[in-house]
């Protein structure tokens, strides 16, 4: 059933989870509220930025293959998403190369924790 909210875990690093925590509290808002803010605020651009390798030119002209960003360890949480939200979630996990839904979901908190006190001024 599509409607049903369901908990999702994914993981944040531990500085990410206190500034997540501190946005919903003073937006008096929850975790899956806060994402989807997040992915409103953010371009597709910005989120793919956070799983493009940066690749150094060597000497000899050949490339040195990039390692592929990785989620980190962290706690978890609990996202309240329904089936279509979950679905959505997953199809920009693949849309966007995140080796993990806790990858993206850290990297969409991070991107977007930085740009509210720069909204704020």
């Amino acid at each position: 059933m599509s409607g049903a909210l369901r908990n999702v875990g994914v993981y944040l690093p531990p500085q990410l989870l206190a500034e997540v925590k501190d946005a919903v509290y003073r937006g008096r808002t929850t975790y899956a509220d806060l994402l989807n803010d997040a992915f409103e605020t953010l371009t597709d651009e910005q989120i793919a930025g956070e799983f493009t390798a940066d690749t150094e030119p060597r000497s000899s002209g050949m490339p040195r293959r990039a390692p592929r960003k990785r989620g980190e360890a962290g706690i978890q949480i609990q996202l309240r998403l329904d089936g279509l939200q979950v679905a959505w979630l997953d199809g920009k996990v693949t849309e966007f190369g995140a080796p993990s839904r806790s990858a993206l979901v850290s990297a969409v908190f991070k991107l977007h924790t930085q740009a509210r006190p720069a909204a704020g001024e």
